[in-house]
């Protein structure tokens, strides 16, 4: 293959990637995608929280550095994870409630200052934070 070809691809590629990124970040006409940073964020703690009154289904996060933990059906009301400032990313969490009906919360936090929460109600309600 020659090398203007592996230029051109290469560039599509890209194009590509960029188009994937704006459309799964709800990009439209008028957005723009700004690349992640590979700089190293602030070293403090996050502490994800999240509460279901009918307990929880499904509950995930995606940390400062990328990496995703999942828990099926983790036990009781209330759950909680501390996770290292450390990463290009912000770490967001998203939850799942059980089959009671109640209100499903999830709540991010930094340096003690709350940095994202959102709720929703109803038997499996899903509920999504993502750090700003």
């Amino acid at each position: 293959m020659k090398k203007r070809t592996k230029v051109v691809l290469g560039v599509a590629a890209v194009a590509i990637a960029i188009g994937v990124i704006a459309s799964a970040n709800g990009g439209g006409e008028g957005s723009t995608v700004t690349p992640a940073s590979p700089e190293v964020s602030e070293k403090a703690e996050y502490v994800l929280t999240a509460t279901s009154p009918g307990g929880f289904t499904n509950v995930t996060y995606i940390r400062p550095d990328g990496q995703m933990s999942q828990e099926t059906s983790p036990a009781g009301t209330e759950w909680s994870a501390t996770v290292d400032g450390n990463g290009w990313g912000k770490p967001t969490l998203t939850v799942q409630g059980g089959s009671g009906t109640g209100e499903v919360a999830c709540r991010i936090t930094h340096d003690g200052k709350v940095v994202a929460e959102n709720s929703s109600a109803g038997a499996y309600a899903v509920v999504s934070c993502s750090a700003h």
